[in-house]
This record gives C-alpha cells, sequence and structure tokens, in this order.
C-alpha cells in the first residue's frame, strides 16, 4: 500500500512538472485582442533524429504536406480555443502565436512550445512543455498530423483556460 501512495506522489509530481505551462510572459494582450497572426518555426526541430531540412531531403513530401501538418494543429487549437482566440494567415495584426516545434519523434510524438509576439517582435509570453501524441499506424507524415493534431487539441484547451483567467484578471 505504502508503495502504490508513493508511486501516485511521483507520477502526480512527474505530471505537474512536465505540464503545460507559461514559462515568460503574461497573455493578457492575447486575451484582449482574441486574435493572433499564426506562424510556425521548425528551425531548431529534430525530426526523426534530423534538422528539417535533412528530413526534407528523406521525406520528399514533407514540403507538400505542410500545408496540412499546419491545418491539423491549426484547426484543432480554434476548436478548442472557441471565442477567445481567432488565428489569422492571410493578413497581418499586432499579435502573432507562433508555434515552435522542437521535435517530433518517429511515432509523431511533438514536443513544441507556443511563444507569443507583439508587432516588433518582442516576445511578450512563452509556454512550454506542450506534447502531443503521435499515432500508430500510417506513414511517417500520417504520423506527424496526428501529432499536430493532438497538440493543437492541448494548446487550445491550454489557451482557453489561460486566456480566460486573464481576462478576469
Amino acid at each position: 500500500m505504502k508503495r502504490l501512495a508513493v508511486l501516485l506522489m511521483l507520477s502526480f509530481t512527474l505530471f505537474i512538472v512536465n505540464a503545460t505551462r507559461i514559462e515568460y510572459g503574461s497573455l493578457h494582450m492575447l486575451a484582449e485582442a482574441g486574435i493572433a497572426y499564426f506562424e510556425v518555426d521548425y528551425s531548431n526541430a529534430i525530426i526523426h533524429g534530423m534538422s528539417e531540412e535533412e528530413f526534407a531531403e528523406y521525406e520528399l513530401d514533407w514540403d507538400k504536406d505542410m500545408p496540412q501538418i499546419l491545418g491539423c494543429f491549426r484547426s484543432n487549437l480554434t476548436e478548442r480555443a472557441g471565442e477567445y482566440l481567432a488565428l489569422v494567415t492571410k493578413k497581418k495584426v499586432p499579435l502573432t502565436l507562433r508555434w515552435v516545434v522542437l521535435s517530433i519523434n518517429t511515432k509523431g510524438d511533438t514536443k513544441s512550445e507556443l511563444h507569443v509576439l507583439d508587432a516588433d517582435g518582442v516576445l511578450l509570453a512563452k509556454i512550454v512543455e506542450l506534447y502531443g501524441e503521435g499515432g500508430t499506424i500510417g506513414s511517417k507524415l500520417n504520423l506527424i498530423k496526428d501529432g499536430a493534431k493532438s497538440s493543437g487539441k492541448k494548446a487550445g484547451s491550454f489557451l482557453k483556460r489561460e486566456l480566460r483567467k486573464a481576462l478576469k484578471e
């Protein structure tokens, strides 16, 4: 019984330590605006043990599937965030929400961050420990899309909760 209690406490502690959180700044400006320009940054990502450029050479459909991958993330994020956040890609607005992909493993599991930037590119908030689960069946790119969907859902749920809190402050 003591082992079970210790394991549960340890698991809970690890969950808290690895939970999505705001590491820097505040979401107050994003909450007030309710809209942000959306972009993605793969510049430092390790995808299947390779840089994005190396992975694009290895997986020839990477550039062709990129819009679908981004669409999976963005649509799931906005669906979960609801009326608290709209994302645009065609026009510039004062705030930018940047999805910074850090790594994608062979199952499509994705580790990433969200950065909120002002019009001058100054970092207003940094959300860390955003994990998305990939899939189990399908092509490499299909598994990456699964990870993007999962990441988008988790990001949207987190942003909805945090933007709602920021509006109440």
